[in-house]
């Protein structure tokens, strides 16, 4: 699509904003979230 910046829409009744900008090799995604589940993941 060459874009840098991406704006995605949770369209359900919890809804939600997710940003993201693509800045090379890495990716900021910013919004608003609540936390409902916590846990690791090992490699």
């Amino acid at each position: 699509m060459n874009k840098n910046e991406l704006i995605a829409l949770q369209l359900s009744e919890r809804s939600g904003k997710l940003y993201c900008t693509d800045l090379g090799e890495t990716v900021k995604m910013s919004g608003e979230a609540v936390s409902y589940l916590e846990g690791y993941i090992n490699v």
